[in-house]
């Protein structure tokens, strides 16, 4: 089990990460200092991981989640 970006590597840390576990690929929202809220890039590169996915993995499941320790807890 290994995280990759979705694209291309730049100088920071890569915004959205995916890596497979088995048939499923798992996207990893990756801006833990913005909460991980969207943004016109991390949008971009949704829609890309999502449109790679959709070709690589017809009628495979997906699943996504943020890159930070929960902000709020339950009582």
């Amino acid at each position: 089990m290994t995280s990759q970006p979705a694209r291309a590597a730049s100088p920071q840390s890569p915004i959205l990460l995916r890596e497979m576990l088995g048939s499923v690929a798992v996207l990893t929202l990756n801006r833990p200092e913005a909460r991980n809220s969207l943004s016109e890039g991390l949008i971009a590169e949704l829609d890309a991981a999502l449109g790679e996915i959709h070709d690589d993995c017809k009628g495979a499941r997906g699943g996504h989640r943020g890159q930070r320790p929960r902000l709020f807890r339950r009582p």
